[in-house]
């Protein structure tokens, strides 16, 4: 087989291996976490700030998985860490529909988000900045943009069996998935590190000019990581900001297709934006969308004015989960790029989790999310400047360096 074609065959491979587990392992298994508040309200008689916990443990789990990600994907490489998270993954949703206390409950996704990072999270971008080096801009658009898709076609799915049957069901069908269909399909996808060589051999950047600025300083990026994504954190939230707004629980689960559905365009077209407009009107554009979809969320009733502004808040997404990325990606060295990229991960994790705990508690106060969507405003703004500020200095550093 020609080197050319034997090197499409192995990228091809990559990439549908971490759309699957994009699709799966985030679109069904963390998108939907929210679609279970109300049954774990209802079943263990708590309110609304305890049952987010459950978010927030998770996220924590997270920043421990991320702690030692690196370390882990370096020693045992990504396919042997990955298939160990998977099966972790799938014996945790198992624990979750046999839980008959909050205790239990909070266990079982604590050992979920522990593999949160090596499942989905961190392993996708580094596999294909493995096997990627100047396609990036595009692969890594379309396989996190399958975590929206993921969540946009199983929210119906999820709620759906909620209601049938019960939650139980819903975990161990969850749990049957990532078993049955997940780690096959990725152990027979992902390629074996002699194959990776070839690939760098024949996509290698080497010689090849940055097309955009270099970034001296990583604090901005992860200012704006930061707050980007504790404004994320409001995701988990989506079915039951319809439920406060005494929408029915199907129109609530569209409300987080929804979303779902502008995550799944944000992450599609960023990409393709970035590689022929200037970063900063991208970035504008995004975040303005964002801004606007949360000031309709507060101030709009109506379900199909919710429905439009909700899918203009996922567009939003875009920023933090594939922008910032690639960022990384394109200026750092592949050594450097894991390891600062699960610091940043790392980052966001713990604001998520502070976010997911915070909107649950607010809500029990005031029983709205105004003030948690207006507080999400302010940091979209704050984070767009921040950005902008950071793409527009850049900008002219590499002027000046081509002048000279």
């Amino acid at each position: 087989m020609p080197k050319k074609t034997a090197t499409s065959n192995v990228q091809l491979r990559v990439l549908l291996a971490t759309c699957i587990l994009n699709l799966i392992m985030a679109g069904l298994i963390l998108n939907t976490i929210g679609m279970y508040y109300r049954p774990f309200e209802q079943e263990f008689h708590v309110t609304r700030g305890i049952v987010a916990l459950v978010s927030t443990l998770t996220g924590i789990g997270s920043a421990i998985g991320l702690l030692v990600a690196d370390y882990l994907i370096r020693w045992l490489g990504p396919k042997r860490i990955l298939t160990a998270s998977l099966l972790i993954s799938a014996v945790s949703a198992f624990l979750i529909s046999s839980c008959h206390s909050m205790t239990m409950l909070f266990i079982g996704f604590l050992i979920l988000g522990i593999c949160q990072p090596l499942s989905y999270a961190l392993i996708t971008p580094v596999l294909l900045a493995r096997w990627f080096h100047l396609q990036m801009v595009k692969v890594l658009g379309i396989a996190t943009a399958l975590t929206a898709l993921g969540g946009m076609l199983f929210s119906p799915l999820v709620n759906w069996m909620i209601s049938s049957f019960n939650w139980r069901i819903s975990w161990v069908a969850e749990g049957t998935i990532i078993l049955v269909l997940v780690l096959p399909c990725v152990r027979l996808l992902i390629p074996s590190d002699s194959d990776q060589k070839t690939v760098q051999e024949s996509e290698s950047p080497h010689g090849i000019e940055p097309k955009r600025p270099v970034y001296s300083s990583l604090i901005s990026i992860f200012i704006v990581a930061g707050a980007l994504y504790f404004v994320s954190g409001i995701a988990v939230h989506i079915n039951a900001f319809g439920l406060s707004k005494a929408l029915s629980g199907t129109q609530s689960a569209f409300l987080n297709s929804a979303f779902m559905i502008g995550a799944f365009l944000g992450k599609l077209t960023i990409g393709w934006f970035l590689s022929k407009l200037p970063n900063r009107m991208v970035t504008t554009v995004y975040v303005l969308l964002a801004t606007l979809g949360m000031l309709g969320m507060i101030l709009s009733h109506g379900f199909y004015l919710l429905v439009v502004f909700v899918l203009m808040i996922g567009l939003g997404q875009a920023i933090v989960l594939v922008q910032v990325p690639l960022i990384l990606q394109e200026h750092l060295a592949p050594y450097q790029y894991t390891r600062v990229l699960s610091r940043l991960i790392l980052v966001g994790t713990i604001a998520t989790a502070f976010a997911n705990a915070a909107n649950g508690f607010i809500f029990d106060y005031f029983q709205n999310y105004q003030y948690q969507l207006l507080l999400n405003v302010l940091l979209y703004v704050f984070a767009g400047l921040i950005l902008q500020k950071s793409l527009r200095t850049e900008e002219k550093k590499f002027r000046n360096r081509e002048y000279k």
